[in-house]
């Protein structure tokens, strides 16, 4: 081992090296960073789903599966806030839409899928951060009113209203700088 590669190697056990892992992201309402891909995203609180839409419309290349446990999304009122329907599929999976949410993500058609199911088992989630990281699928995870403490989720805000439009808490970023 050369002089340099020594002097990284000691670097990297100190932490003096930016090891920061970089990935692809979609722009975002209100995000700097923005949202990576291949990435499972916990949003949680009083806007969540109004900053999704503004997600949508802010990205209306996007193809997106929204999964619902029990119908709640009038996709006409989608339409009315800009969001191109062409690219949506909506599905009603019920509770227990582990695997054909695996399905979904393993086939590649979309490049973000929305669950409003939560999800706490650990094999779950680790299984849902391999596949989206292979498909390069983002998976949004509507959180309940707190955050999951779990590992695999990549990246977790919180948003609430602001004056200025939506205030994002980043609860947890794994990829790319803090807010």
């Amino acid at each position: 081992m050369g002089s340099a590669e020594k002097l990284h190697h000691l670097k990297l056990i100190v932490g003096a090296v930016d090891t920061t892992v970089r990935r692809d992201s979609f722009a975002a309402p209100d995000l700097a960073s923005g949202v990576p891909k291949g990435t499972v995203v916990e949003i949680t609180g009083p806007r969540k789903y109004e900053w999704y839409i503004a997600f949508l419309k802010q990205n209306p290349e996007l193809r997106c599966f929204w999964a619902e446990r029990q119908p709640q999304v009038l996709p006409t009122s989608l339409h009315q806030r800009g969001v191109r329907l062409e690219n949506i599929t909506f599905g009603i999976l019920g509770d227990d839409c582990f695997v054909s949410l695996r399905k979904i993500i393993q086939s590649q058609v979309y490049q973000v899928v929305l669950t409003t199911t939560p999800f706490k088992e650990l094999k779950m989630l680790r299984a849902f951060q391999l596949l989206t990281e292979k498909s390069n699928t983002t998976l949004f995870l509507a959180g309940s009113k707190e955050a999951t403490n779990a590992w695999p989720i990549s990246l977790q805000l919180n948003i609430t209203q602001s004056s200025r439009g939506f205030k994002i808490d980043v609860l947890k970023q794994k990829y790319g700088a803090l807010e």
